[in-house]
């Protein structure tokens, strides 16, 4: 009879917890799918700062685990670098986060605002040797197949713009 009622309490408190879980689930703001304009195909660099870029680069957007999550990939093949990121939304912190790690050793990780059109990220990377360096960069979608990021240094007055990438789409395989 003990272990009846006992299995009988397990049972409903599985199902209690199922059901504010799926609540919970559900009351989470979606802004994962501001980016689906950028899901699927390669955005390959078509400028650097207004000039033809110097090495092949080439951006890559999926969504994983259900959606839940997008991976970021970029490769730079000529010069053997390739950074992966994860984006997600961060409950903690109430908002969109993004983890990078790049194959030299970078780490970084950022949060991600939109306004005007535009997503900014802004964190903070850290090298093999534990400098930590604070960045921003914005994101916009200029038209269905193209893109500009723009790079940000930190000076003591502001940010200061570093670097206006520009990506046209190849479409997927």
């Amino acid at each position: 009879m003990t272990r009846l009622f006992g299995l009988r309490i397990c049972v409903s408190l599985s199902l209690f917890l199922g059901l504010v879980m799926t609540s919970v689930a559900e009351e989470r703001p979606n802004d994962l799918s501001r980016l689906d304009p950028l899901i699927g195909g390669e955005w390959v660099c078509v400028s650097w700062d207004g000039e033809a870029p110097k090495h092949q680069q080439v951006l890559r957007w999926e969504k994983i685990l259900g959606g839940d999550a997008i991976r970021e990939t970029m490769e730079k093949p000529e010069i053997d670098f390739c950074r992966e990121g994860l984006i997600y939304w961060d409950s903690e912190q109430e908002c969109v986060a993004s983890l990078v790690i790049t194959n030299n050793g970078l780490r970084g990780q950022a949060t991600v605002s939109w306004e005007e059109g535009k997503s900014t990220w802004i964190g903070k990377v850290a090298g093999p040797t534990g400098r930590n360096m604070k960045q921003k960069e914005t994101l916009e979608i200029l038209a269905a197949d193209r893109l500009r990021l723009v790079s940000f240094n930190p000076t003591d007055e502001g940010w200061v713009q570093r670097h206006v990438l520009e990506y046209a789409r190849e479409a997927a395989d």
